[in-house]
């Protein structure tokens, strides 16, 4: 994900592929003995990419996986035949069926190891970043609701039990603002255990406790809600976590009538992106991000979460649902045989070709938790 929004605005397709090989060799690895959250992880990947209007690379990755596993493991191989059944999906039903394997995927997952696995609570959490929120936040609420009451807090992996607290709490804040009533959207953040906040999700807390006050009128605590999420993304030691911070601060003061503040966060800000080498800007046009006039046209406050962050320009930045990607569980696959999709010459040096670019390959300073 990181290495297609670094090529966001690249047409050139050797240009892009060639961007996409270092993350891509790490699928070598990864397929020759797949863990169960691949292909979870790899389809929330190909939704957020269409998200952002990269489908090609979409279709690449595709492509990719289905001629990996054709070259690892062999035609008849079910991550093979499942790759290229995804291929032969049409491209306007390629959503229906990512959360159609999603939810085959958490009931597979609770009948063979429980509710109180890890997996199932891991499958949940991705389906609802990509799909529960898009829906009504009283159905939000209720999803998150059912969720917690089918697990036993004193067993699940405590990660996932805060991302599930703060998914309900975020859920009962909306509420409260739909309904005009701040002061209780403020008390349902504030009632979130602050020792119960996975320290990546910290920052995004902040943001919104600082939003919510900004919206109340109290603008020396709003800012100071989002100078302490600042703070608290500088701990994380994660570059994109300080850079959406500081966007989030940098924001708030440009609104709220302190220009000159205003820039000083945004060179602190692009200083940060300068230090994150490869990982660039995710620019959007005036659509996706609205200017800080007139709430009734629909901008004025806001609440933005930039999972990656970049160089280059960067003076626009696109915004993102609410989301760290979790350990997701895996494969549900088919049987058949795929053989006459894949170039023999391709395959052939498939394996060679990726595992060469393994040595220049590394971690990417900042990069999202999760990403692939």
């Amino acid at each position: 994900m990181t290495a297609a929004l670094s090529v966001t605005r690249q047409v050139n397709m050797v240009v892009v592929r060639h961007a996409l090989d270092s993350s891509f060799a790490l699928l070598v690895r990864i397929f020759r003995n797949p863990p169960p959250d691949t292909i979870p992880k790899l389809l929330t990947v190909a939704t957020r990419l269409s998200r952002i209007g990269r489908d090609e690379i979409r279709r690449i990755l595709f492509r990719f996986s289905r001629d990996l596993a054709f070259s690892l493991r062999g035609p008849r191989d079910p991550l093979t035949v499942f790759w290229q059944r995804v291929m032969d999906t049409d491209g306007s039903q390629q959503l229906d069926a990512t959360e159609r394997i999603l939810a085959l995927c958490l009931s597979e997952f609770e009948k063979h190891t429980g509710r109180n696995h890890d997996l199932p609570t891991s499958v949940y959490l991705l389906n609802f970043d990509i799909f529960e929120r898009q829906k009504q936040h009283q159905a939000q609420l209720e999803s998150v609701k059912r969720q917690l009451e089918k697990i036993d807090c004193h067993y699940i992996d405590p990660r996932l039990l805060n991302s599930l607290l703060l998914e309900r709490q975020l859920a009962i804040c909306k509420m409260e603002l739909e309904a005009r009533r701040p002061d209780r959207a403020e008390a349902a953040l504030l009632d979130l255990d602050v020792d119960h906040v996975n320290p990546k999700d910290g920052p995004f807390r902040l943001a919104w406790l600082g939003y919510v006050r900004w919206i109340r009128g109290s603008l020396a605590a709003a800012e100071e809600s989002y100078r302490d999420g600042f703070l608290a993304a500088e701990r994380t030691g994660s570059h994109d976590v300080v850079c959406e911070a500081l966007f989030q601060l940098e924001r708030f003061l440009s609104c709220t009538g302190q220009p000159l503040e205003s820039e000083a966060v945004r060179a602190r800000r692009f200083g940060v992106v300068q230090r994150m080498a490869s990982i660039i800007c995710v620019d959007a046009d005036d659509g996706h991000v609205s200017d800080c006039g007139d709430t009734a046209r629909g901008s004025g406050p806001s609440v933005l979460k930039i999972l990656i962050a970049s160089g280059a320009i960067g003076d626009k930045w696109r915004p993102s649902a609410f989301a760290e990607l979790v350990e997701g569980p895996g494969a549900l696959l088919g049987s058949g045989e795929v053989a006459s999709h894949v170039d023999d010459g391709q395959v052939a040096g498939l394996e060679d070709e990726v595992c060469a670019g393994m040595s220049g390959a590394a971690p990417v300073s900042g990069a999202t938790e999760g990403s692939a």
